[in-house]
């Protein structure tokens, strides 16, 4: 196969994958609940991990409190905070160990995830499943290896979440590039 014919398969798969995300009342309170909430931790472990790390960049250059909880100056979560975990197996055992502590500290959490079963899902509040078929999974939903589709299309997902809160907000481009690391 050619470049331009994986390019292509690669393209609709992410497509048709993040079409499969239409539930507006749920994304909307995503979206109240990151505004109203005090700070938000955004989690994850390898690639997805990731995914998390640019959501919490892109919100702190909205100018909204976030942070990755992996990072040394995390400070302690609280009631009015927000753990957002991205997970596509929902079964990974350190994400686990947050959202129960999270959860008995009365934090409201969002997951996005494969597994709607998962035991990370039963501990959410707000729950996206993102049909990728997980890594671990025998099913081929995807030409790509592992848990790519799932990554990309949570990249996918974010970002489009970061372009409704800037119209919510009414923050613009210049205003996010005004906040954007200067000491690089």
């Amino acid at each position: 196969m050619t470049y331009g014919e994986y390019r292509e398969k690669i393209l609709k798969e992410i497509s048709d994958c993040a079409k499969s995300i239409v539930s507006d009342n749920k994304i909307n309170d995503f979206v109240n609940t990151i505004v109203n909430s005090k700070s938000v931790f955004c989690d994850g472990k390898g690639r997805s991990g990731l995914q998390a790390k640019a959501f919490a960049m892109r919100l702190s250059q909205m100018g909204i409190t976030a942070y990755e909880t992996s990072a040394a100056t995390t400070p302690a979560i609280e009631e009015r905070d927000l753990l957002i975990i991205c997970t596509g197996s929902g079964e990974t055992p350190n994400l686990i160990e947050h959202a129960c502590r999270a959860h008995e500290l009365g934090v409201k959490i969002v997951a996005i995830t494969g597994i709607a079963e998962s035991t990370i899902s039963k501990l959410s509040d707000i729950v996206f499943i993102i049909d990728a078929k997980p890594k671990a999974s025998q099913s081929n939903v995807s030409i790509q290896p592992m848990g790519t589709l799932f990554e990309q299309v949570v990249e996918v997902f974010f970002d489009t979440m970061v372009l409704m809160l800037m119209e919510k907000l009414q923050i613009s481009n210049d205003d996010m590039y005004a906040k954007h690391n200067n000491l690089e």
